[in-house]
């Protein structure tokens, strides 16, 4: 499921854009992290970096929309999306 991404998720408060169209990527980084997958794998699978060749950028792009994911928890479109996920 690699699609085109930033290096760094977006800081803004509200919804933008970019988390828009990357919701399904961040429901995903929820769901493998609460379900305890490595990083490494979820990063190599989602975003397409080899963790191995480039661990410093593999690390800040997952933490970042990690991070990001977990922000948009507590906005109520995000949420609303994130219950529906297992219905899509």
């Amino acid at each position: 499921m690699v699609q085109g991404f930033a290096d760094a998720a977006p800081t803004e408060k509200a919804m933008t854009s970019y988390d828009r169209d990357h919701t399904l990527l961040y429901i995903c980084l929820l769901d493998r992290e609460a379900k305890g997958q490595d990083w490494r794998t979820t990063v190599g699978a989602f975003f397409g970096i080899d963790p191995e060749r480039e661990p410093e950028r593999a690390k800040s792009v997952y933490e970042s929309h990690l991070g990001r994911a977990n922000v948009l928890t507590s906005v109520p479109q995000f949420a609303l999306m994130q219950r529906m996920a297992p219905y899509l």
